[in-house]
């Protein structure tokens, strides 16, 4: 049984997070919300009966924490910085805490990169085993906004499985596989049982449109890559693997208002999209 998610951050960028939450806990559409750092979460959170998901990729690109930096001691930094997020994670409650890989160095750095990225992915689901907190490594662009290492869902695949914790899967964003050029039936199947939690959204792949890149406009946006069939496709993918029968089957939607968007027809527009995607995969 799938466990719908809001990253709230997104939903509501001009909501301090405590209220986002609120808002969240009082839609029983949603099981789960995906969060930046707050004090203010948890009692809402225990109150509601909400699973929490810390969102800690802000750590990599605001605080430049980059698990595969090949000078050591940028490494050995990036990981006493998510560690802190870890700590963070354990005081809010949440079960699991999504980063994400550092920046592409380029066709030359990437071999010693990835390697990197494993040593200290093993450090950070070592350190939050303690806390009963699942790692999700969130794959993004390489070569459009982000830039990211991670990157490529098989290249992910192989270094999630260097890793080799129990602790540790992927997410997968809908949003995300049209600027990589992946097909996501491909991503999903190479992803497979590492396959943790995944997102839905939208992206532009046009280049000359303002919202080109990982900008994550509501569904139906002019020039918009993904509508209601891809999103159904996306979830036959996710059932013929099994992600539906694993422990915590999260499936998220990520979506940002525009300038002059009322967030909350944005997002029950995206639910409507996500239920009718739904029906027609089980119809």
């Amino acid at each position: 049984m799938e466990l719908f998610g809001l990253v709230t951050d997104m939903a509501y960028p001009d909501l301090p997070p405590s209220e986002a939450l609120r808002r969240v806990a009082l839609d029983p559409f949603f099981s789960v919300a995906e969060v930046p750092s707050s004090s203010e979460v948890r009692e809402v959170a225990e109150t509601s009966g909400l699973v929490l998901t810390y969102c800690a990729q802000p750590a990599v690109l605001d605080e430049g924490a980059d698990l595969g930096a090949s000078d050591e001691g940028k490494r050995r930094r990036a990981v006493e910085v998510i560690g802190r997020h870890i700590e963070r994670a354990g005081r809010m409650g949440a079960k699991r805490l999504v980063v994400m890989s550092g920046p592409d160095p380029g066709e030359g750095g990437r071999r010693e990169a990835r390697r990197q990225l494993v040593r200290s992915l093993r450090e950070v689901c070592d350190r939050a085993w303690d806390y009963g907190i699942e790692v999700v490594l969130e794959t993004f662009d390489r070569d459009v906004d982000k830039r990211s290492l991670l990157g490529p869902t098989e290249e992910a695949v192989e270094v999630v499985e260097a890793v080799n914790r129990a602790n540790l899967g992927l997410l997968l964003d809908l949003s995300h596989l049209p600027l990589l050029r992946e097909d996501p039936w491909y991503a999903v199947q190479i992803a497979g049982e590492l396959l943790f939690h995944v997102h839905v959204g939208n992206c532009v792949t046009e280049p000359s449109s303002p919202l080109y890149g990982d900008k994550h406009p509501r569904f139906g946006v002019d020039g918009g890559a993904n509508g209601v069939e891809d999103v159904e496709d996306f979830i036959r993918a996710l059932h013929d693997v099994g992600f539906f029968e694993g422990e915590l089957p999260i499936v998220s939607i990520e979506v940002r208002p525009l300038p002059g968007e009322d967030p909350e027809l944005v997002l029950a527009g995206s639910k409507r999209l996500l239920t009718e995607a739904l029906r027609r995969a089980r119809g």
